[in-house]
């Protein structure tokens, strides 16, 4: 296969779901993160997405979700996990 036929096969091979897995990310202020969790979002809303958080980033997350002071959890977005295996079933299910 030369460069060119392996360019056109990469091309070729979309994306059939998108799992942003942030439970080894440490998150705990600040608006920048928002274009991290926005990437799947972003991308065709034809394609299922689903993002995995930990401890780590789980209030940090809330609050930039719903603001300051939230009782809310970001888990209860519908595409929010917390654990890998939960993601993977939603987005294949979808």
């Amino acid at each position: 296969m030369d460069g060119r036929t392996r360019r056109h096969a990469a091309h070729d091979q979309a994306a059939r779901a998108i799992v942003i897995d942030l439970r080894a990310f440490a998150y705990e202020w600040g608006d920048e993160m928002e274009w991290i969790y926005d990437v799947g979002r972003s991308c065709d809303p034809s394609i299922p997405q689903a993002t995995v958080v930990s401890d780590s980033n789980r209030r940090a997350l809330s609050t930039l979700e719903w603001g300051l002071g939230t009782k809310h959890d970001i888990t209860e977005i519908r595409y929010v996990f917390d654990s890998l295996e939960e993601a993977v079933a939603f987005v294949s299910a979808v």
